[in-house]
């Protein structure tokens, strides 16, 4: 599979390479191509990142667990920056922009370099292929630290003027005839689920329907369509689906209708997901705060073993609310779409779906459980 996507990667990147470094009689000594030398520095720069930012993840959740107050970012932004105003290759030079918009904090990042990384950002270069490289979250990530901005765009209500100007950056990437695939399947995910999120389906329509004739066998495009299309069972405001998944003890079955009465957070995670685990002291702190105005929370793990779970908790955070085990075949993933983790979905008393993901994660989530609450009542 790598060798197929190194082929892949190095048939692109020769179309985004400038005339005079496809010269064919130029190699180096062990006989490579610039195309291949680009190509493997490429994955070695995505490697690095990979690796630096999955340290960084370990860290978060050791430190948030540890009750470190102030979480440091120990990726090397600096180095990036560095690198990043020193090359001379595009394709380099977009992956490191990247690289250091999607890495780092407020605290390392100010508003002048944001926007110099952000106005450098290049829809039609062959590095938005690179696994770490999100061109729409890019861009978003360059307009919220050149405005100062410390809230996600597309969970905070209080940042609906910055929301507007980036999906209106997404619209004019989508307009663009020559970006490259990468590039636009990123921005059209993005900007569907944004505004389906937000602004309902009729407004996703447009962009799933792009979706469904340009992308119809890729795996995102496709669950972004399930997820936001005209005929979603997992709509937000939809009862959801029957669902069926045994508690981590294995002694009873947990379903849709045994959690009614009840707003239910279904926070499906693994032991092994770094994000995961980054966010269960969120979700301690308003479970303890909301618990008994009705409020449950149902971690549903997709580990390999529930005795993992059990040595987590016994280890690291006792997560003291209710647990289920599932697989990837189970009910619950299967109904609700879930190829990867986390994902969370907030049920109402009656079983309504009222809010999902991102509108569940960080400060978002407890002013999305408190108006459950409210409206419940």
């Amino acid at each position: 599979m790598r060798r197929r996507w190194l082929v892949a990667l190095v048939a692109v990147v020769s179309t985004a390479t400038p005339a005079r470094a496809q010269d064919a009689t130029a190699r180096d000594p062990r006989g490579a191509t610039p195309q291949a030398i680009q190509a493997r520095s490429l994955l070695s720069l995505e490697r690095a990142v990979l690796d630096a930012r999955d340290a960084a993840d370990r860290a978060r959740a050791r430190d948030t667990l540890d009750g470190d107050a102030r979480l440091r970012h120990p990726v090397r932004i600096a180095h990036w920056l560095g690198a990043w105003r020193r090359a001379t290759d595009p394709t380099h030079a977009q992956a490191l922009a990247a690289a250091v918009l999607l890495n780092a904090d407020t605290a390392q990042l100010d508003g002048a370099t944001a926007h110099a990384l952000g106005a450098s950002l290049d829809p039609t270069s062959a590095a938005w292929m690179l696994r770490y490289a999100h061109y729409a979250d890019a861009v978003g990530a360059a307009l919220r630290f050149s405005n100062a901005r410390s809230l996600n765009p597309e969970r905070a209500s209080a940042n609906d003027d910055f929301r507007v100007r980036w999906l209106s950056a997404l619209d004019s990437v989508i307009a663009l005839r020559d970006a490259h695939p990468a590039a636009r399947l990123q921005v059209l995910v993005r900007a569907a689920r944004v505004r389906g999120r937000r602004e309902g389906q009729a407004a996703a329509a447009p962009y799933l329907a792009l979706l469904a004739h340009e992308f119809p066998r890729d795996h995102d495009a496709q669950v972004t369509i399930a997820a936001y299309g005209a005929d979603r069972a997992t709509a937000i405001g939809r009862v959801a689906p029957d669902f069926r998944v045994r508690s981590l003890d294995g002694r009873r079955v947990i379903t849709r209708d045994s959690l009614r009465g009840r707003v239910v957070l279904l926070d499906v995670w693994a032991t092994w997901c770094a994000p995961c685990i980054a966010e269960l002291p969120n979700i301690a702190r308003v479970r303890a705060r909301h618990h008994a105005q009705g409020f449950e929370v149902l971690s549903v793990s997709m580990d390999t073993h529930a005795g993992l779970v059990a040595r987590f908790r016994a280890r690291q955070h006792p997560m003291l609310w209710q647990h289920a085990f599932t697989t990837l075949l189970d009910d619950l993933p299967v109904v609700f779409g879930i190829r990867q983790v986390p994902r969370a979905i907030l049920l109402g008393r009656d079983g309504t779906i009222l809010a999902m993901d991102d509108d569940l994660r960080g400060d978002a989530l407890e002013p999305s459980v408190r108006t459950a609450l409210a409206r419940e009542r």
